[in-house]
Parts: C-alpha cells; sequence; structure tokens
C-alpha cells in the first residue's frame, strides 16, 4: 500500500497538535468510529447503493472520473465535517471538497463558498420551483447538466439580513432517473454522501449550477490524468477497513504499462505471481515499487492471503485495534504465525527485518524449523541473529527461501523490501 495509506496508530497520531489530553483525543474518536458504525447499516442501503450504480455506468471520461474520485473520498476518505484543510487535518467541508475533488485534476478553484459564483460559467435553463399546491420543490432543465457541474446553495446571514453561498455540491448526473449529487453531509460515515430529492431543503435553497469543465470532458476522447488522492497527515476518524487506492482506470485514460517498474527486476517473475493471485498489490500509477520497504502489517497481510490463513480471532494489540490490517494481524496471531515486542504493541507500521521475514514465513509455510547447523558457519554474522529466529533462519535458509548475501553475510536486523518479500513469499509457496 502507499506509505501514508497505511494508518498510523491511535496513540499519539490523533492527538490534536494544540495539546489536547490524550483521554479526551481517545474519547473523540471512539465516539466518531461508534458514530460511524451506527450510520454505515444505512450508508450501504443508500450512498453506497447509488455510487455503485454510478460506478456501473462509469464511461472513462474527465467529467465522469471526477466523480468516481469524490466516490472514492466517501469510500476511503474517513473525513470528519469542519473547516479546515483536509490535507492537514482529516476535517473536510463543502467547498474544501469541492476544491480538492478539481485540484486532483489539475482545476485550482476556490474553497470558499461564498465564493463560487465567480466560480465557472453559469448553466443556463437549470432552476428549482415550487410544486404548485404543494410546499415541495422540484429541479427543472436538468437535461442541460452535466455530471461534474457545481450546484450552489443559498443559507441566511449569521445576522439574518441577508444570504450568501452557503453549500456547494457535485452534480453526479441522473441515477435510476434521479439527479444526483454528491456533498458534505452529516450523519454519514466519512462525512461524504449521495442526494437524490431536491423537494425540500435542496430545491428551496438551490441557487445555480455552474460548469468548470468544457464540453470535451464529457467524452472518453478526451486524453486526461488525476493525481492520486490526498490522504491527510493525521486522521480524525481512523480508516475503518483497508484504504484501497483507485483503479488505473480512474486515474487515467491513457494505457499505461502496468508495474513498468518490474521489467528485468530481479524479482519480476515473483512479483507477477503474487500479484496475480491478489497476495500482493501495486500502485494507481501503474508501478510497483519493488525497492519500497515494507512494514510488518504488510508483511502479515500479505503470508495471511497467500495461504489462505483462516480467519480467526487471535490477539488485537493495543496499536492495531484501530488498524486497517488488524484482522489480519489477529489472524497471522492466532495461527502463531506473528507475536508483538510484548503483549501489548505490535508495531504494524515498523519495517520488517530479514529474521523477522524469516520466522513468520517459516510459521505460515509449516516449515519444520527443528534443524541442525551453525549460524556462524553459515553466516559472517550469524552472531547477530537473535536467538529467538536462529531455528527459522536455519531452516529458511535451508530450504532456500531467504538467502544471504554475497559477502556471505546474513544482516538479520536489515528491513526488507517488496521485492525481497514478493520473493521470499513465492519460494514458500512453492514448496
Amino acid at each position: 500500500m502507499l506509505r501514508k495509506l497505511i494508518i498510523a496508530t491511535i496513540l499519539g497520531v490523533m492527538i490534536s497538535a494544540s495539546g489536547t489530553s490524550a483521554s479526551w483525543a481517545a474519547s473523540s474518536i471512539e465516539s466518531r468510529i461508534q458514530r460511524y458504525q451506527d450510520n454505515y447499516a444505512a450508508y450501504l442501503k443508500n450512498d453506497k447503493a447509488l455510487a455503485d450504480a454510478f460506478l456501473a455506468g462509469y464511461n472513462n471520461s474527465e467529467a465522469q472520473a471526477l466523480v468516481a474520485r469524490a466516490i472514492w473520498y466517501m469510500e476511503h476518505g474517513y473525513m470528519i465535517y469542519g473547516h479546515y484543510k483536509y490535507g492537514g487535518t482529516g476535517y473536510i467541508d463543502c467547498s474544501i471538497f469541492t476544491a480538492l475533488l478539481y485540484k486532483d485534476f489539475g482545476y485550482t478553484i476556490t474553497s470558499a463558498s461564498r465564493k463560487y459564483p465567480q466560480v465557472g460559467r453559469k448553466v443556463a435553463g437549470v432552476y428549482s420551483r415550487e410544486i404548485p399546491g404543494s410546499d415541495k420543490y422540484e429541479l427543472v432543465g436538468t437535461e442541460n447538466l452535466r455530471p461534474g457541474d457545481i450546484f450552489t446553495f443559498w443559507k441566511k446571514d449569521s445576522n439574518g439580513s441577508g444570504t450568501h453561498i452557503g453549500h456547494v455540491a457535485i452534480y453526479m448526473g441522473e441515477i435510476n432517473g434521479e439527479p444526483a449529487i454528491i456533498q458534505t453531509i452529516s450523519g454519514r460515515p466519512t462525512a461524504i454522501g449521495i442526494t437524490t430529492s431536491f423537494k425540500y431543503w435542496y430545491g428551496e435553497h438551490f441557487v445555480e449550477a455552474r460548469r468548470i469543465l468544457d464540453d470535451s470532458s464529457q467524452s472518453p476522447e478526451k486524453p486526461w490524468q488525476a493525481s492520486l488522492p490526498v490522504i491527510p497527515d493525521k486522521y480524525q476518524l481512523p480508516p475503518q477497513k483497508p484504504i484501497v487506492p483507485p483503479a488505473e482506470k480512474f486515474l487515467s485514460n491513457k494505457a499505461t504499462s502496468q508495474f513498468r517498474d518490474i521489467a528485468a527486476h530481479w524479482a519480476e517473475e515473483d512479483i507477477r505471481k503474487l500479484m496475480k493471485s491478489g497476495v500482493l498489490e501495486g500502485y494507481p500509477d501503474g508501478t510497483f515499487q519493488p525497492d519500497r520497504p515494507i512494514s510488518r502489517a504488510e508483511f502479515a497481510a500479505a503470508l495471511v492471503k497467500a495461504f489462505d490463513i483462516s480467519k480467526k480471532t487471535g490477539k488485537v494489540f493495543l496499536d492495531t485495534s484501530s488498524h486497517w490490517a488488524k484482522d489480519y494481524i489477529s489472524s497471522a496471531a492466532a495461527g502463531g504465525i506473528v507475536s508483538g515486542y510484548n503483549s501489548t504493541f505490535f508495531g504494524p507500521d515498523d519495517p520488517i527485518t530479514r529474521e523477522q521475514m524469516a520466522v513468520m514465513t517459516v510459521e505460515a509455510a509449516e516449515i519444520d524449523a527443528d534443524v541442525k547447523g551453525s549460524l556462524k558457519a553459515a553466516y559472517a554474522d550469524g552472531a547477530a541473529i537473535s536467538d529467538w529466529a536462529q531455528d527459522a533462519v536455519l531452516a529458511a535458509g535451508q530450504k532456500a527461501i531467504i538467502k544471504g548475501y554475497t559477502d556471505n553475510t546474513y544482516k538479520p536486523g536489515r528491513g526488507a523490501n517488496r521485492a525481497e518479500a514478493a520473493a521470499v513469499i513465492s519460494r514458500a509457496l512453492s514448496l
């Protein structure tokens, strides 16, 4: 996973730099997690179902890719509503969210909702009206709208003497025959939700639709490319499931050579093997980054997937309770594959060392570690290998799963990279 997609532990990182106490921060996090869980069933039934319906008709145009990015943030952003810059805080509001989406596609627009009457150009013929004989409203002129258009809504000034643009949203197109917008909404698990009804508040408060994208953006023929989503420096709501980067088709409509950075790499065959089976993943930009360090959590998750380890409830460490890999680590712990530094801490985001990798792999592959031999004879630095790892290092070496270096050293404390992890797991699977 992307480095910043490896979520920081609940200790310390979630605490505000302003000096908020640890107990207060923990309480806030717990309440946000509870709110997420309480709202999740309704989100799946409504917002997620609408999002899936939109993505089913995805046409690879820039306009629809922008909407798909909004959906990605709804599913993976873990945003909390607040008037702060999302990238630094994990907070979001309607105009910051809209500006964030457009910035991901190379467009710079204001993050202040009051200034949206000057954004782009007005879409003619789109307005809301009160239905005669009713207190309900309807949206008129939807045939003039295009995905990616920005909707603006008025709110009363704080003194009640006037109005201003106080809310903005992104038009998605029609979903199930109804005009749909995606925006910040309270009561949604990640502060983002989808609305298809303009009968009440959204109809009464609608001002206008504004367009930034040109007409060619509606066609997949226009070349476009988006940056990776923004992952905040810290989260107010810890991610409750693994964050999956957008697929390549949501990042560009240009054909790219997938995993171009592993061509002729010494571990190319092993990497492609594990990519195909879903044990390891590449990055959205079409790279694998084989020389990037791999963490203890990532390696544990790969082993659980590679060896199809049954989901059992095992140890949940203090620093994995809100981690994306919690279930993988728990299953690995239940199977005796991993252990923590102590009974409390696992260190999920620490780079995995070669001797740790040997122990975990030998356990996952159920290799007999009751071996005979001398580490001092096998490796010039054999005396540096930890007592708890010696049998596994010998077994992994004799099975040619983890080899020493050409200078006859093992380097037990050296961090492993993604290519090495792929090779080790592939060799263990071949047994």
